[in-house]
């Protein structure tokens, strides 16, 4: 597969599709390392802080140098104040071979105007790949503002998507489950499409609303941040062990960086400012860090908190038996600068923070990206499109996956209305020819 896609991309923008769990972000990850390793110029970019440190990068925002702003409109005018950094950003985007850009469904049709100028108006001459489900978490609009150009948020609406003249790519090969059944059965929830079977299966999940009675061994998805809160308030309460408080620590380098903005961006990371924990409180890791052996999903049991060399460490047994010593993880909110040959990085402020959550109860928002080993959904408060089907697909075994449900509606009108496709959605995958890079001669 890397040496299909890398041969693609010698001649086309790529991109890069396929439901939940079948490893597109590591896929991306080897072609990275592979360009690197032949001296490439590679920048990868998230489009929200957390979606670019799983894949090594850092946020388009910082990268394209957009500031606050939210249209091209706002751009022109932030712009006038940074002069000096246009010049920059034009330097590196001369010299650079690829731009990878990771979870396109949360970038809006307004943003992706915003990159296509930002290279339209540079010397950039490399390829673009990006990667995502617009079926998943749409992107966050915060306010009511049309875009500039396009009729719709996503990124495939915008005025420039056609010009870049990307070739579609797709993987099919699930590798998250290996149930061949319950794989099938999201790819057709992923789609919207729903039949008397595909209601029976999932029917068979469901359990009552009982959170006392839940075991600690499963966690608890849901669609609000209250109830979560409260959930894993609880849970907490009930071990006996001594609380133990962790604050970040918050470092601002750049003295210009506007408070809103850094704590925009901490915000935006699955992190806490204050982390509460006990000796024996199950957490869930929401970092991918392998060198470090953890990975953003991976659950664990708090066993110790110790002090080692003048630093803190949480002593972690991992479900799958193995101890670590686990020390906080120091997120740099980072900017991209070309020193005459040489790209470096400048560091405009950190949060300091183990990379860790109480795991009886999560936000769906928050598991985008994770493979949960025990899983309850709790649908109850499903709001956003693909929220469901992430939800859902986040399970790693369908025999240690739960429904919860309490509402008064019938099940299956609730669940099926909770699908919310967009229909946009649906005619883009339609009217677009995915080549699968796993099956298909390329």
């Amino acid at each position: 597969m890397l040496d299909k896609l890398e041969k693609i991309l010698e001649k086309n923008n790529v991109f890069l599709s396929g439901g939940a769990g079948v490893g597109k972000s590591f896929l991306t990850n080897k072609l990275k390392a592979h360009y690197q390793k032949q001296g490439k110029s590679v920048i990868s970019l998230g489009s929200t802080a957390l979606s670019a440190f799983n894949i090594n990068g850092i946020t388009l925002h910082s990268f394209f140098c957009f500031g606050r702003s939210v249209n091209q409109n706002e751009l022109t005018f932030y712009d006038k104040k940074q002069k000096e950094k246009i010049i920059k950003l034009n330097k590196i985007l001369k010299k650079t071979d690829l731009i990878i850009i990771d979870e396109i469904s949360m970038v809006s049709a307004n943003i992706f105007d915003m990159i296509v100028l930002r290279l339209r108006n540079s010397s950039f001459n490399g390829k673009i790949l990006i990667v995502g489900d617009f079926f998943q978490l749409p992107p966050v609009i915060k306010d009511d503002k049309q875009t500039l150009f396009s009729n719709s948020f996503y990124a495939f609406n915008s005025i420039f998507w056609n010009d870049l003249n990307f070739k579609f790519l797709k993987l099919s090969v699930s590798k998250r489950t290996d149930n061949e059944e319950f794989y099938n059965y999201l790819s057709f929830l992923r789609k919207g499409e729903i039949n008397d079977t595909i209601f029976s299966y999932f029917e068979k999940l469901l359990i009552k609303d009982q959170i006392d009675e839940i075991s600690d061994d499963f966690t608890l998805l849901c669609g609000i941040n209250k109830k979560v809160d409260l959930i894993n308030s609880q849970k907490l309460k009930k071990l006996e062990s001594e609380l133990v408080i962790f604050k970040a620590q918050v470092k601002k380098e750049d003295k210009s960086l506007e408070d809103k903005v850094l704590y925009s961006w901490i915000k935006s990371l699955n992190i806490l400012e204050e982390l509460k924990l006990k000796i024996g409180a199950k957490i869930i890791f929401c970092l991918n860090n392998w060198e470090k052996n953890y990975y953003n999903g991976e659950q664990g049991i708090v066993k110790d908190i110790l002090e080692k060399d003048q630093e803190i460490y949480i002593e972690i047994l991992k479900n799958n038996g193995t101890i670590i010593l686990l020390e906080p993880y120091t997120f740099n909110m980072e900017e991209l600068s070309q020193n005459q040959d040489n790209l470096e990085i400048n560091i405009r402020a950190s949060i300091r923070q183990f990379p860790i959550k109480l795991a009886y109860a999560i936000t769906i928002h928050k598991s985008q990206g994770m493979s949960i080993e025990k899983l309850i959904c709790d649908i109850n408060n499903i709001f956003e499109n693909g929220q469901l089907y992430v939800a859902l697909s986040r399970a790693i075994n369908p025999n240690n996956l739960k429904i919860l449900y309490s509402r008064i509606d019938n099940f299956r009108s609730y669940f099926h209305n909770s699908l919310k496709i967009d229909t946009q959605v649906l005619e883009f995958y339609k009217k677009n020819n995915f080549l699968d890079l796993e099956k298909d001669e390329i």
